[in-house]
This record gives structure tokens, C-alpha cells and sequence, in this order.
């Protein structure tokens, strides 16, 4: 005996008026009613021998009903609903796994179900969706999916297929079904918070007795807490039973044990055409664990990581199924020790490094090893930039806000060749940081009232670049406000005297890339390799090169073979320089309050950024003793170059002259090996020079 019937489902939402009453959709027969309330399913035809669930949804953050806003969702442009409704908030990766709005059919014992259509709509309020129907067993597999289908603002897209339309290998599937049947919506959309609704979601089919006889498969996990497993329950004669093991948290699966016999790894497993009872068993294995042992630091860490970071974010971290587990980058970035730098972690055999794997042969605990540091910035003899990225991939920031949202974010940086912790001190207890759920370089959202407080040095250099909508009016150091604009950076100079300043965000839902602090120099450390007589040079501040045996020179003028350089003795911050040796090791080069320019400099350089050589043989770089054409790439922060266009006619190799070319500085009769590299006066090195004027060690030398 066959029973024809029509599911009419997740009729949404109030319609305007244009939509009647006694509107009817289905291929089989009419509907009686359609009742028009949100989480309302009518159904008729099938009497009890099918029930509809509720209308379901997928992730809470992906689709949900949202009721009472000001929403026009659009069937065509007099068609629409409103007041009540769906939302998708978030997208995923991947729409078929969250983004979902659908329902239940659960078949009575002793009948089976014949799917004969299917039939969908789809209305938008916001831009484009793209969308599909899907139709499952009650273990998620999937019996039916329609092509993709697009839906536009103002516009509709029905979807109705009949089985005769449907591939040979569908129509088999689509038949016989007993237990739990699931029809689902899939959308998708490129942005967030958008809204849509579903006027209708309807299947067509029959239900028939079923004679076939049903078994049972008795599925568990051992141990329990290991995780879970699907597919077990009652199935028809000659189903293909589909089995699933999932592991929890800190556990892995091992094997299938199926009706006594073991050592089955393959995961889903399948039963097919059963034609008796069974019993699985799926057995998991903990993984070995990794505990962080914090133990109490400056500002009372403890209560931090109670409070704002969890056992997920740093502690009680899981090998993976080989046992081995890597150091996580953001380990050592909560925690301040004052006068020390967190260089590793040790489990009391051994210390390891951030992303350092160790293979597991159990479980550890990892205690922080403290190196004692005694440089400052305060005294640093180079720049230091120093940048907190507030992106999920750097750093979590779990919600932190309301009472007790204090914690550190360290960061580690060389200082006068020591490696030395600077804290930034987070206070979100009148605001928010938040950074949590969102992909791995999205800015975190700072609300009105967050507080970060760093290390002050007179002539600091703060800056917070913009993010693709204007920054909030912020304050710095207690009283000046900044107002950054679209993606115009934050930029602030201190010249205080305290220990520490705030930076404070003075509006909501600001988003925060990154805060980043330029420390100066009192004293620039300057060394040049013992094998090497010159080097090239920024100046990080204003120098004073005066009573020192090591010499700085700036490029005046550049010949189709030499450049000529002059002497300087005080030059501003970001002057290129070439520097000689004299007879010491390294030089502390005293930082002045300010220098002239030099008139004229061809050489180029940052301390700070690098600098990119887009062609081969675009820049020149010092080498040997003399500057020769770089290929394309990425040219050191540090480091000065003499760019091609500078040069009058490009050449394989640039000379130095020191100062004009009148004059001869050196006379001797013979040049030994040692003196240094010769070049003739067009700027070509010389092997074996002959009598004549030459250029040795950038000075004139006549060889008789």
C-alpha cells in the first residue's frame, strides 16, 4: 500500500500581502494550508506515518533566527518578508559543513519512504547568496544534492526536480528509506551579517509498508570518553551501514573491533548489505599530554591566565596521533618576568625552544627557563622596533574584557646584542580585545576604554597604521589625542621623561592590527668585521663621528667607474654613510640632539625597512672594496646602495675615490698585495699594474 504525500516545511517569516492565503506548491497534490510563522511545518497526506521536526539550523554563528529587526527580505520586488527572519552572521571555509537551515522526517517503524521531488526557494535581503538543497540519511551521507544555485537581492530562484530527472544511481537512493531523512538549505555569502529567508523547502514521495526485516547495530566507544560513534541503531535488510568513529580532545582512534574481531583501521568503516545483528566497538587511546607549569610571576600571572587565558590557549596542549608535539609560537607571550627573557621550556631533562617538536614517549609538564638580562632600552645602541600584532595568528585574545581583564603581552628583542622581554600591559577592564573566531590575519576589535601601557624613552616613535575603515580618536601619553583616517597611520614621538605611557582607544569597534614602538639610540654601536677594511652604514640618529679613528664619508659624485666620496663628522638619523675602520673593534658613536644634511649624498639605505630591487642590477651594493650591480630582491635594512640611475653609464663595478682627484696623496715604487686592491683612473681593478698613476686604498699612487 502506497500513501502519496507533500512536506511543506519552514514556511518563513510574515509575507506581505500579495502572497494569498491558499498559495499551494507541490507535484503530487495541492496543499492545504500554509501557515506563515516562522519555526511553523505543515504537512499532508501521510498521516503519522512521517513526522517533521521543528525547522534546525547548522553552527549558532552561521544561521539563526532573528526576530524584530528592520528587514526587508526581497521574494521579487512586491513580494517580501519581513520582521521575522534568518541571519547569517559568519562564513566559513567550507558552506557545507555549517551554514545550513533545514529539517527532520522520521519514517514510522515498519514503512519506508519514496522521495519523488524536491522543491526549494531562496530569498535575500543582502547582495548574493549561493545555494544548494541537499537530502540525507541519518548519518550525514548524502542521498541528493542539487546543483549550485545563485539568488540575488530583489530577485527569486525556484529549484524543482522530478524524479525522472534524477541520475539512475539517485533514484536508487531515494527509495526505501526508513529511520531519519534530513532536508537541508546550504548558503553561502562572501561577507558578514547578512539575511535571508526560506518561503518554502518542500519534498514530494509516498510511504509504503516495509516487509523487509530490520537489524541492529550496537555501536560504542572504548574507552567511553574517548569519543563518540555514529551509525549504529536499527537498519533495513541490505543497507549499507556507515560507521564513524570521532575522537574527543586528547584522545586518538585506534581500531575497530567488529563482532569479536579487531585490528580494522580504516575509519568510516562500512557494513554492507547487512543481513544481521552486529556490534562494534571503537577503540581510542589517549594522547600523550603537555602540560605548562606557569608558576607565579611579576603581576601575578596566575590570575591572567585564570581569568583571560585557558587551559585551550596554553595549557594542557595534546601530541598529535605520531606523539609528537611542537612548541607553540605564542607560549612565552603572556607571561613577564621583570629583569629576565623566557628562552625556552624544560621538562628537567631537556630544554627546548619555541617551535622546537619533541616526540612523546608520555606525558610532561613544561616550566618556563628565566634567563637573568641586565641590558635596557634606555641605553641602546641600536634602533628597536618593537611590534605587538594583536592578529590571531600571532596572539589569542580570547574576549578579554570586563573585571580582571589585565594580562602581558611580551614580546622579545635584541638589545646591544642581548635578547631582553618588552611588556605591553593590556587593561580591557573598561574595554575589549578580541580576536578570537576570526581567520588568522583579521585585525582584533578593541572597544572604547582599552589600555595599553609600555616601556616610555625619550624619542620613541609610535605608531598604529590604519585598517580599512577610519581609526578611533586615541589617546597617547596621557593627554594629546590622535585621530588616524582610513588607512593613514597613528604616528606619535615622545619626549618625556616617565617610566611608562598608556595608549588608550577612545571609541568601540576599532580594529587593531598592530602597535608599533621605534625605540632610539643613545649611544649607536658601530663594528665592521676584522676581514674587512669598509663598510656601509645608516646612522640611526643624529652621530657625532668627531675625535674617533673609524671615519664616515658620504658619495658626492659618480663617474662611468668610481664614486667619490668626502668626510663627515656629524650626520642626521637616517644618513648613509661608508664607514673605514680605524684600529679599534666596534665604536660607541655618541647620539647629538641634531645634525645638518650632508649637501649632496648618492647613497641611499633605512635603518629600518628593506628595500626592494625590482630589475637585475638596479642598485649597487659595497663588496670587495668597491660597489658592484645586485640581481633583483630584497636589499638588508641597515645597509646603504647607490641606485643605477645615479650612475652616469651603468658599469660591473664602481671604485672609491676619497675626495677630487687632484693632487697626488702617496707616491711609492712598488705596490705589495697587502696594500689593498688597484685600480687604474677609469675605476678598473688592475692584477698586475705597470708604471703609472693608480688608485690604491682610495688613495693616488704613482708607481715608477
Amino acid at each position: 500500500m502506497k500513501k502519496l504525500f507533500t512536506l511543506l516545511t519552514l514556511a518563513l517569516l510574515s509575507i506581505g500581502t500579495a502572497w494569498a492565503d491558499d498559495f499551494t506548491v507541490g507535484l503530487t497534490q495541492a496543499i492545504d494550508e500554509v501557515n506563515k510563522k516562522l519555526g511553523t511545518v505543515t504537512m499532508t497526506g501521510n498521516g503519522d506515518l512521517v513526522t517533521i521536526s521543528s525547522p534546525e539550523r547548522g553552527s549558532q554563528v552561521n544561521a539563526y533566527k532573528e526576530t524584530g529587526a528592520n528587514r526587508n527580505v526581497y521574494i521579487d520586488e512586491n513580494i517580501y518578508v519581513s520582521d521575522t527572519h534568518w541571519r547569517k552572521s559568519q562564513n566559513t571555509s567550507d558552506y557545507l559543513t555549517d551554514q545550513w537551515v533545514g529539517y527532520t522526517l522520521t519514517i514510522k517503524s515498519g514503512y519506508k519512504l519514496n522521495i519523488t521531488g524536491v522543491h526549494g526557494m531562496l530569498a535575500v535581503a543582502d547582495d548574493t547568496y549561493t545555494w544548494k538543497v541537499s537530502i540525507q540519511n541519518a548519518s550525514g551521507v548524502v542521498l541528493y544534492e542539487s546543483k549550485d544555485k545563485t539568488t540575488t537581492k530583489k530577485s527569486t530562484t525556484n529549484w524543482s526536480v522530478a524524479t525522472s530527472e534524477l541520475e539512475t544511481d539517485i533514484q536508487t537512493a531515494l527509495t526505501g528509506l526508513t529511520g531519519q531523512v534530513k532536508v537541508r538549505v546550504y548558503m553561502y555569502q562572501g561577507g558578514t551579517t547578512k539575511y535571508f529567508a526560506i518561503p518554502y523547502l518542500t519534498i514530494n514521495g509516498n510511504v509504503e509498508v516495509d516487509d523487509r526485516t530490520n537489524y541492529t547495530v550496537t555501536a560504542s566507544a572504548d574507552p567511553a570518553a574517548g569519543g563518540s560513534v555514529a551509525g549504529g541503531g536499527e537498519w533495513v535488510e541490505g543497507s549499507n551501514v556507515t560507521l564513524t568513529a570521532t575522537p574527543n580532545e586528547g584522545y586518538k582512534f585506534v581500531s575497530w573491533e567488529i563482532d569479536g574481531t579487531g585490528g580494522i583501521t580504516e575509519n568510516p568503516y562500512v557494513i554492507s548489505d547487512i543481513k544481521a545483528n552486529h556490534t562494534a566497538v571503537a577503540n581510542f587511546e589517549k594522547l600523550y599530554t603537555v602540560t605548562y607549569d606557569l608558576g607565579t610571576y611579576k603581576g601575578s600571572v596566575n590570575k591572567v591566565l585564570n581569568n583571560y587565558i585557558t587551559a585551550a590557549d596554553i595549557n594542557e596542549k595534546y601530541a598529535n596521533e605520531s606523539n609528537k608535539y611542537t612548541i607553540p609560537a605564542y607560549a612565552h607571550r603572556y607571561l613577564y618576568n621583570e629583569g629576565h627573557v623566557l628562552t625556552g621550556w624544560t621538562d628537567g631533562t631537556n630544554t627546548y625552544k619555541t617551535g622546537d617538536e619533541i616526540t612523546l614517549t608520555g606525558d610532561i609538564t613544561l616550566t618556563p627557563v628565566w634567563t637573568a638580562t641586565t641590558a635596557s632600552l634606555k641605553d641602546s645602541k641600536a634602533l628597536s622596533v618593537v611590534t605587538w600584532n594583536f592578529r590571531f595568528s600571532e596572539i589569542l585574545f580570547n574576549a578579554w574584557q570586563s573585571s580582571g581583564a589585565t594580562g602581558y603581552y611580551t614580546k622579545p628583542q635584541t638589545v646591544n646584542g642581548e635578547l631582553i622581554a618588552i611588556p605591553m600591559i593590556i587593561d580591557a577592564t573598561s574595554g575589549k580585545v578580541d580576536n578570537s573566531g576570526r581567520a588568522a590575519n583579521d585585525n582584533a576589535q578593541v572597544n572604547a576604554g582599552t589600555k595599553f601601557t609600555i616601556p616610555a624613552v625619550s624619542g620613541m616613535k609610535i605608531e598604529i597604521p590604519g585598517a580599512n575603515t577610519e581609526f578611533s580618536t586615541t589617546t597617547i601619553a596621557g593627554s594629546t589625542a590622535y585621530e588616524g583616517t582610513g588607512t593613514k597611520s597613528i604616528s606619535y614621538t615622545y619626549t618625556g621623561s616617565d617610566e611608562t605611557i598608556d595608549i588608550i582607544i577612545n571609541e568601540n569597534n576599532q580594529y587593531l592590527k598592530t602597535i608599533v614602538v621605534t625605540y632610539p639610540v643613545t649611544a649607536a654601536n658601530v663594528t665592521i668585521a676584522p676581514a674587512k677594511e669598509y663598510t656601509t652604514y645608516i646612522a640611526p640618529a643624529a652621530l657625532d663621528f668627531t675625535g674617533l679613528d673609524i671615519k664616515a664619508y658620504v658619495a658626492t659624485e659618480a663617474t662611468v667607474s668610481a664614486i667619490t666620496v668626502e668626510p663627515v663628522t656629524t650626520v642626521p638619523a637616517g644618513t648613509a654613510l661608508i664607514l673605514k675602520k680605524g684600529t679599534a673593534a666596534s665604536y660607541d658613536v655618541p647620539v647629538i640632539a641634531s645634525a645638518s644634511a650632508p649637501a649632496k649624498n648618492l647613497l641611499k639605505g633605512s635603518a629600518t625597512a628593506s628595500y626592494n630591487v625590482e630589475k637585475d642590477g638596479d642598485a649597487y651594493v659595497l663588496s670587495d672594496g668597491a660597489f658592484h650591480p645586485v640581481n633583483k630582491g630584497k636589499l638588508a635594512a641597515g645597509k646603504a646602495y647607490i641606485l643605477k640611475a645615479d650612475v652616469p653609464v651603468p658599469a660591473p663595478e664602481l671604485s672609491i675615490v676619497f675626495g677630487n682627484l687632484t693632487g697626488i696623496q702617496n707616491i711609492t715604487t712598488a705596490v705589495k698585495q697587502s696594500e689593498g686592491v688597484v685600480f687604474d683612473l677609469q675605476g678598473r681593478k688592475v692584477a698586475q699594474p705597470a708604471k703609472g698613476l693608480y688608485i690604491v686604498n682610495g688613495k693616488k699612487v704613482i708607481i715608477k
